[in-house]
Formats: structure tokens, C-alpha cells, sequence
């Protein structure tokens, strides 16, 4: 039995590998300067402390639940 304690928070890279897209997707949409259109393309909330992105395990578990649910 594992007492690894789950992975709540995640940064911008680990974001991207578990939703299975580019980073560059996540980094465009969060971007300053990005276009409506950009933010669209992930629109996960996300916490920016300095230079780093985190995004919690269970926004982006929503959104994934979301485009499976239009999916289908």
C-alpha cells in the first residue's frame, strides 16, 4: 500500500501531459495577449504565482469531463 498522498496541483507542463495536449496550447491561452478565441482553447482556471502556472487536479477533471460529454 502507497501512503504517496494524490497530486492535487499541477503545473503547467504536468497540465498539458495529463489532458493529453501541447504545453504550447495551455501557454497561448494564458498568455496576456491572448485572443478570445486562444482562451477558448482552454478555458481551466489556473493560479499563476511569479512565472509558474497551477491548476487543480479537479478544474481540469471538469473540463475533460465537459469535451467527453460533447463528444458523445
Amino acid at each position: 500500500m502507497s501512503n504517496e498522498i494524490p497530486k492535487r496541483g499541477f503545473s503547467l507542463t504536468e497540465a498539458a501531459n495529463y489532458c493529453g495536449i501541447p504545453v504550447k496550447t495551455i501557454y497561448s491561452a494564458k498568455s496576456r495577449r491572448a485572443k478570445p478565441e486562444e482562451q477558448s482553447r482552454f478555458p481551466v482556471p489556473g493560479i499563476k504565482r511569479g512565472k509558474q502556472w497551477l491548476f487543480l487536479r479537479e478544474d481540469l477533471d471538469k473540463w475533460l469531463n465537459e469535451l467527453a460529454k460533447k463528444k458523445q
